[in-house]
């Protein structure tokens, strides 16, 4: 007797991936390839499922600069500090080494993206939300609305995602010598930092843009 034997996807594939999250927020798959965070999962009680915000290709995907040049990727080695945090270190063109770590603290609505690097450089983290959906058993797309503005106290970029049974908002921000490319008109961000030593990303998760700092 014949045997028929399927496998998903997911197996054929079995590509690694690092993960994070706390009673609020999920980062389920972080690409061990790049450093990018594919998506985010946020709880949603009315709804009874999670909002899951997904880009074309990624959420967020951190780049690295020198002197206003791209420094390519060689390889990235993966592992879990303390068998929880997700670390990432970075071996750079030209022997620059950068160290990411990201921490979704279970006190926080949000995340952090840290850097520690070998020289000065510059790291920019590019945000594309492309699709928001409901994730119980399986992801459903929904129609939202995504409009990109000046948080009114700090002066930060907020995401406002809001539709008839759905209202996010994720705010930026960084440690220090944080900056945006001009969005006006777009749906995508390009934060900056600059790092000597250590810096890092904060993205907050909350109901209400002005709130979302």
């Amino acid at each position: 007797m014949n045997k028929i034997i399927t496998r998903p996807e997911e197996i054929v594939k079995n590509e690694r991936v690092l993960y994070a999250g706390n009673h609020y927020l999920s980062v389920p798959i972080i690409d061990c390839q790049n450093g990018a965070i594919k998506n985010i999962n946020v709880v949603s009680l009315s709804n009874k499922a999670l909002v899951e915000l997904q880009g074309e290709a990624n959420l967020f995907t951190p780049h690295f600069y020198q002197e206003g040049k791209e420094i390519e990727i060689e390889r990235i080695d993966v592992s879990k500090e303390q068998y929880y945090l997700p670390r990432l270190d970075f071996f750079l063109k030209g022997g620059i080494r950068v160290t990411g770590r990201i921490f979704t603290d279970l006190k926080e609505k949000g995340l952090i993206y840290s850097f520690e690097s070998s020289e000065e450089i510059e790291i920019s983290l590019f945000f594309d939300l492309r699709d928001v959906c409901l994730l119980r058993f399986d992801s459903h797309k929904i129609e939202t609305k995504k409009i990109i503005k000046r948080d009114k106290w700090l002066g930060n970029p907020v995401a406002n995602i809001f539709s008839s049974g759905v209202s996010l908002a994720l705010a930026f921000g960084g440690d220090k010598d944080f900056e945006v490319d001009d969005f006006k008109g777009k749906e995508t961000l390009n934060l900056k930092i600059s790092c000597q030593n250590k810096n890092c990303f904060y993205i907050a998760v909350n109901y209400d843009p002005d709130g979302a700092s």
